[in-house]
């Protein structure tokens, strides 16, 4: 009687309950999507392997790179995966990927970093005093180097294989199918970039 004579109500949220054909529908859907993500994950595997793009990066880095990264099987017998547990490991590779080109990028702007710094500071003539610091050089040097840093951020923005921003949001999207699809157009626009490269290299 309290509740009926009082100004309280009782909110729910209700939905419809999901039948077996809706919910195998969902389901096939989800693993043609996750087949698909897998069929440019291996591309990519395959294009690094053939040295596209590398001189981008140290050497040998993309050969060991696509060397590395494993092949899952959706449909394999020895390793079965439940759909979510695949998904994961694959977006775990993919992160492990998308670091490895960053500190490929670090490491070659570090060493023409380092020429550079070396070139400049035995122009000015004498010994060379090691280690050398950014404010030892020449006004014009500095200019060079920073524009050189710039440049190698410019780059890896343009790659678009940011290691921790695009995860954070894979992380709090809702649902499996549109963490798959968030994951899958990452895989796929780095396997055009790669095919642009290939066409210009083959033209």
């Amino acid at each position: 009687k309290r509740v009926i004579r009082s100004n309280e109500y009782l909110r729910a949220r209700v939905r419809p309950v999901e039948t077996a054909a809706e919910q195998e529908d969902d389901n096939m859907a989800i693993a043609e999507k996750l087949g698909s993500l897998m069929k440019d994950f291996r591309t990519v595997k395959t294009m690094y392997q053939l040295g596209l793009g590398s001189e981008d990066f140290p050497p040998g880095t993309l050969l060991q790179l696509g060397d590395a990264i494993e092949d899952p099987d959706l449909n394999s017998k020895e390793e079965r995966h439940d759909t979510r547990e695949l998904f994961w490991k694959i977006a775990q590779d993919w992160q492990s990927v998308c670091y490895t080109l960053r500190q490929g990028q670090q490491s070659l702007l570090s060493a023409d970093r380092n020429e550079r710094m070396v070139e400049a500071a035995s122009s000015k003539g004498g010994p060379l005093k090691l280690p050398i610091h950014m404010e030892d050089l020449e006004l014009d040097d500095r200019k060079v180097i920073q524009r050189m840093e710039m440049e190698a951020q410019e780059k890896h923005v343009k790659l678009n294989m940011d290691p921790v921003l695009d995860f954070q949001v894979l992380i709090g999207l809702a649902s499996l199918e549109q963490q798959i699809d968030w994951l899958g157009r990452m895989v796929k626009r780095e396997r055009r970039r790669l095919e642009e490269v290939a066409s210009r290299q083959y033209a």
